[in-house]
């Protein structure tokens, strides 16, 4: 197949890259800037994806698109995939759940409240469903928890963790390192995807897909400063100290209301709905942090 892949530069839109180069595959990636790194051979193309003629320029002749951007921009992409027959395949998160009501599955409740992020991403599954279930495209999405591993910019990612560490300075963290959480290793996260675009049982659904166990925060912390060969250095914002923080802070209290709730409570994804129809292929925490660190040490970033 021909794939079209928005978000090149991302975390999940490179790793989609990636797993499809390793197969194989005919594969495009699209971004603003036209760069980003990518195995030999891969085209990237610059795009902006809210413009109905740029997008019918990079998707032509693509069997499946993958939608991998944060925040999303879909509407063209949709548009273009009903002329062209391509199919979409949606790469999504869980924040529209409520991780206090027990394992997040498909079909928990959506409980997001006033977080403006989980109305957003709710309303973006359902738009893809929809255009779906109407006959107009063929879609399937794929939510996936938070991400690491190579080129990786949020959460545990350059911005929080490896950029600071690998410039002498603490890890900075939002919440409570010792809560369990679902962390999905981003080349689970694209394997999964691509199965999605693979499998015509998947068409019309939301799927969870499959993460490693969940661990504490701190200790893929502390499994990052091992490989690394530093000694652990987190600092924290948490408690009082965010609350005063977001006092002053615009961005610190966006954080605070969007995103804190998912590290002060157990973050538990079922994805047994996946396992049942594909089966499972994950990677293990400390071979998933090996492979990370590795990359960033090639790409430190800037």
């Amino acid at each position: 197949m021909t794939a079209v892949v928005f978000g090149a530069s991302g975390g999940i839109g490179n790793a989609v890259i990636r797993e499809l180069a390793r197969r194989g595959e005919a594969v495009r990636g699209v971004n603003r800037s036209g760069s980003a790194i990518v195995p030999e051979g891969v085209e990237v193309v610059a795009a902006d994806a809210a413009r109905l003629d740029d997008v019918r320029r990079v998707m032509d002749e693509a069997d499946v698109v993958y939608q991998c951007l944060f925040p999303a921009v879909q509407d063209a992409i949709i548009e273009v995939a009903a002329e062209t027959g391509a199919k979409l395949v949606v790469a999504n998160n869980h924040y529209m759940y409520d991780p206090t009501l027990g394992p997040m599955s498909e079909d928990s409740p959506h409980a997001y409240g006033d977080r403006e992020g989980g109305a957003f991403y709710e309303r973006m599954a359902a738009q893809a469903i929809e255009a779906h279930r109407s006959g107009k495209i063929r879609a399937t999405v794929g939510q996936a928890s938070d991400i690491y591993g190579p080129n990786v910019r949020h959460g545990i990612g350059s911005d929080q963790v490896f950029g600071p560490v690998l410039a002498g300075k603490p890890a900075n963290f939002l919440g409570d390192l010792d809560v369990v959480h679902t962390y999905t290793f981003a080349d689970d996260c694209a394997r999964g995807l691509v199965t999605l675009a693979e499998r015509d049982e998947a068409d019309g659904e939301i799927w969870h897909l499959p993460s490693a166990e969940p661990v504490t925060t701190r200790d893929l912390l502390r499994m990052i400063f091992e490989e690394l060969g530093e000694e652990p250095r987190i600092r924290v914002a948490n408690g009082m100290l965010l609350t005063f923080l977001s006092l002053f802070n615009g961005q610190m209290r966006q954080l605070r209301k969007e995103k804190v709730y998912q590290f002060t409570t157990p973050w538990l994804v079922d994805s047994s709905k996946y396992a049942r129809s594909f089966g499972v292929e994950v990677t293990p925490h400390a071979q998933a942090v090996r492979t990370t660190v590795a990359w960033y040490r090639e790409h430190p970033p800037s």
